[in-house]
């Protein structure tokens, strides 16, 4: 099944050639809220498709994202009536990841609990927009979240100094990969949208500035193009994660995923909103 949906593209204008885009995130006074961002979307239609049933032809090493079924052995919720267990889900997610990819080291660096229509919803405050208390909401914006130059930097932020001397001497293969669950219910309004790598052209990619107080990192934003080829899971449920790809030192297969979430055409306004949580982790094996 194909559904036409529309996408938030970076717009595609001069001025990046001169100045280059950014977003500040964390709080602004009131006289700097103006310079916050200088980016510019512009909303087009693009088909997606959805791969439900071909779930198994994929695999993130050769298409750059995957769908795997894993319940989760932890329980994470939205909903405060249960438990907060983000940390052990964290050392879970962490400890599958390593063997999945039979790993040296896993390294979970960042989480993002996510609910569709919190949009504004904690404009004012500051530092912790993304935790289970204050979800953060979902993106309609084409990206990728890692440069192929940031990438191996973000990596170095998160390791000790013998880390960095250990694993980016060129003797280990970086990636950086995210692992998207819904959580409480299967997802029917804003799921996540994977463009195949193959089909983004280098001219696509729009560099641009992620600054907080705690680190200045770079992300790519897509321009828009007919020639994407974008696909979905229909009705993923939390027991199943979204397995992609953020960065990869390797110098062959895909470096990267592209993703975005998208309004379902049947959501309506009784249509339950999406939650989900997001796990970014540095997944560090052998090269070659």
């Amino acid at each position: 099944m194909s559904l036409e949906v529309k996408f938030q593209y970076i717009a595609d204008c001069p001025e990046w050639a001169e100045s280059k885009p950014y977003y500040i995130s964390g709080p602004l006074d009131a006289a700097h809220e103006r310079m916050r961002t200088n980016l510019k979307y512009q909303s087009y239609d693009q088909i997606v498709t959805d791969l439900r049933g071909r779930e198994d032809k994929l695999r993130m090493e050769k298409d750059g994202f995957e769908l795997v079924n894993y319940p989760t052995p932890v329980p994470v919720s939205l909903d405060y009536s249960v438990q907060d267990l983000t940390s052990d889900y964290l050392v879970a997610t962490s400890k599958w990841l390593q063997e999945r990819f039979n790993a040296e080291k896993v390294l979970c660096y960042a989480y993002r609990y996510r609910k569709t229509g919190s949009e504004g919803e904690w404009e004012g405050t500051a530092h912790d927009i993304g935790t289970r208390v204050k979800p953060d909401s979902s993106t309609a914006s084409p990206h990728v979240d890692q440069t192929l130059d940031g990438g191996l930097r973000r990596a170095q932020r998160h390791m000790t100094d013998e880390e960095v001397s250990k694993y980016l001497n060129g003797d280990w293969r970086i990636r950086i990969v995210n692992i998207w669950r819904p959580l409480d219910h299967p997802v029917e309004d804003s799921p996540l949208a994977f463009c195949d790598y193959k089909s983004i052209d280098s001219s696509d990619l729009i560099a641009a500035d992620r600054v907080s107080e705690q680190y200045a990192g770079e992300v790519y934003y897509l321009r828009y193009n007919q020639g994407q080829q974008w696909h979905w899971f229909s009705n993923q449920t939390p027991d199943e994660i979204a397995l992609f790809l953020s960065y990869d030192s390797h110098p062959q297969g895909p470096k990267f995923c592209a993703h975005a979430s998208f309004k379902h055409p049947d959501a309506t306004g009784d249509t339950i909103k999406r939650h989900s949580v997001e796990v970014r982790s540095i997944v560090i094996t052998r090269a070659g």
